[in-house]
């Protein structure tokens, strides 16, 4: 008997996540209709208090937004994980992309140092490289902030 409820566990954990993938190829998904809570649309995030779980929902969220060039509805999505977790410093970064694909260098970089005051190694090298930041990159502000050497704004 316990190896026939360990298939029933294993159906309903593929059932879970079948759910999570049928959603993702609906047409509220591609139009970006999302509930008002992505909370309850979030089951694989499940480590963290309730807090840090509503936090990373509204990353993923903003994330999923943000790929489908809704980039305003993202950044109010990564301002309410912000709001859950001040520190998230995945949805500052996500942000600051977000700013930086509307053309807005100011808040891109400002978004971008808080990410990078918060986690230097990866997101530095993260914006480096990342085709978000294409428009900002040739800003002197954007290259000083991304160098070792000065990393902070303002500063050099």
């Amino acid at each position: 008997m316990p190896l026939a409820r360990c298939g029933q566990d294993r159906v309903s954990h593929i059932s879970s996540w079948g759910r999570v993938f049928t959603a993702i190829r609906t047409n509220s998904y591609k139009f970006g209709v999302f509930p008002a809570n992505p909370l309850s649309h979030t089951p694989f995030v499940t480590k963290g208090s309730h807090s840090e779980r509503a936090a990373l929902a509204w990353n993923n969220r903003g994330i999923a937004l943000r790929k489908l060039g809704q980039n305003e509805a993202g950044i109010d999505s990564f301002d309410q994980a912000l709001k859950k977790q001040p520190d998230l410093q995945q949805a500052w970064y996500n942000k600051a992309c977000c700013y930086a694909l509307q053309g807005n260098v100011d808040l891109a970089l400002y978004n971008l140092q808080q990410a990078i005051t918060l986690n230097p190694e990866d997101y530095r090298d993260m914006a480096k490289t990342d085709s978000d930041f294409d428009t900002i990159r040739s800003d002197q502000r954007f290259q000083a902030l991304i160098d070792i050497k000065s990393g902070i704004l303002g500063s050099g």
